[in-house]
């Protein structure tokens, strides 16, 4: 019989010990306040000659959040890698306007910890909230000497700007401006002009979109 002229030898060629962490996604994602982000953090772990490592666990935590803001979600908090060496966490906004600051990180690798941010904007007006000027006393037509001023903020009573406030006096009184639009730490701002007649007065602040 023939005898092949060549000899065939197999080996598994595995990966050596997890040497490196590195980041595989966006570093900075963006959404309103409460909301999960659609898009995960990922990362990826390799041995010192890139080679992906399995197994390897990768615990993700908040070092940096707005004030009152702690009420963010990691999902999940903590994870291993798999055949890729690839792990990622998807992240739900804590209610308060800001920049989370994120660490994916493993004591044992190289790079760790690595930093993501998750920047949070408000939400949708929900409410107006009376900030000063109320319970004045003037002459009739004398313009009150304190402005009357309002914040607008959403569910999680962060400021909204660019809400347009329309003052409406009871009576033949005058707002000056009638309408004006809430600033970045969600105020808007009035003049008063009492009405013509003695006795109590008063004033309204709305908008349509409340």
């Amino acid at each position: 019989p023939s005898i092949p002229d060549t000899a065939v030898f197999y080996a598994n060629v595995l990966s050596t010990t997890a040497d490196s962490l590195y980041i595989t996604s966006a570093t900075s994602l963006s959404d309103t306040v409460g909301q999960a982000l659609t898009q995960p953090f990922i990362v990826r772990v390799v041995d010192s000659l890139l080679n992906p490592v399995s197994d390897v666990p990768i615990t993700f935590t908040v070092d940096s959040l707005p004030s009152g803001g702690s009420d963010y979600v990691f999902n999940p908090v903590s994870n291993i890698t798999n055949s890729s060496g690839y792990t990622e966490t998807y992240f739900t906004m804590g209610s308060k306007v800001g920049t989370y600051r994120i660490r994916a990180h493993n004591s044992n690798l190289k790079n760790s910890p690595v930093t993501f941010r998750a920047i949070a904007s408000n939400d949708v007006a929900d409410s107006i909230i009376i900030i000063s000027g109320n319970q004045q006393s003037g002459a009739v037509g004398d313009t009150l000497s304190q402005q009357l001023s309002v914040r607008v903020v959403d569910q999680y009573q962060n400021n909204v700007q660019g809400t347009n406030i329309s003052w409406t006096p009871s009576a033949d009184g005058i707002a000056n401006p009638a309408i004006s639009a809430s600033g970045s730490d969600g105020i808007a701002t009035t003049e008063w002009i009492l009405r013509t007649i003695t006795g109590t007065d008063s004033i309204s602040a709305t908008s349509g979109v409340l």
